[in-house]
Order: C-alpha cells, then structure tokens, then sequence
C-alpha cells in the first residue's frame, strides 16, 4: 500500500439507482435511459425492469462522477407534460477505475460514451 495522493481519488463511479413514482405508460427503456442521463451516464438496465417483471421500481447502474450527489427527486419531460421521479441510491458507490481493473471490464463492453469517460474518467 502506498502513500495517500489526491490522485487515488477516482474520478467517477458507478451507482446502482432505484426509480419510482412515475407513470407505467413510461415504462421503457428509452425513459430509463432518460432518467440515468440526468444523473450522469447510463450503464445497465436491470432483466427484471427492462421485462417489467417487477414494475414496482426501475433499477439501472449509471456512472456519475465522484462527489455527485443523487438528487432524492428529479423532474422529466415526458410527452405533452413532467413529473417528478423518486431516486433512491442503493449500497456503496463502486470506483470505475477498480471495477475495469479488477474485473477487466471493456469500455466498450459496458458501452459508456467516450465523450464523458474522456471528460471525466481520465482527469480531462
């Protein structure tokens, strides 16, 4: 183990989110992805909530940088109106950095944007 360095900090992490209080004429894919967006870069969609086998919350892993605090609500634009969002994190933060080391896992393989890795991932 070596000496503490600001540098150790990871630059995101990924989060795992449960969503809920929205409409079920929302239910998808897209408004999920809609809502991972704005907390940061959707990552994973869940089976059970991308089949709808359990509809009483929403549950994707997004990428948010570190230090970001999940809102408890956010508001979404959803057709001809907006509602607001219930947003629960769950468990501890996982460091991105740790995760692709450790578990060799491809940026490509978890399809996050380049853009936002480059911005924030690698001190950009």
């Amino acid at each position: 183990m070596g000496r503490w360095s600001d540098s150790n900090v990871p630059k995101c992490i990924l989060v795992w989110v449960n969503c809920f209080g929205f409409p079920l004429r929302c239910w998808s894919e897209i408004f999920f992805n809609k809502v991972g967006r704005l907390l940061g870069e959707p990552v994973l969609l869940v089976e059970e909530t991308k089949t709808g086998r359990r509809i009483d919350r929403g549950r994707f892993l997004v990428l948010i940088q570190h230090g970001h605090v999940c809102p408890r609500k956010i508001r979404v634009e959803e057709g001809m109106g907006s509602f607001e969002v219930m947003i629960e994190e769950e468990g501890t933060p996982l460091d991105y950095g740790w995760v692709e080391k450790f578990l060799e896992l491809k940026l490509k393989t978890i399809q996050v944007s380049s853009n936002f890795l480059e911005m924030n991932a690698f001190g950009g």
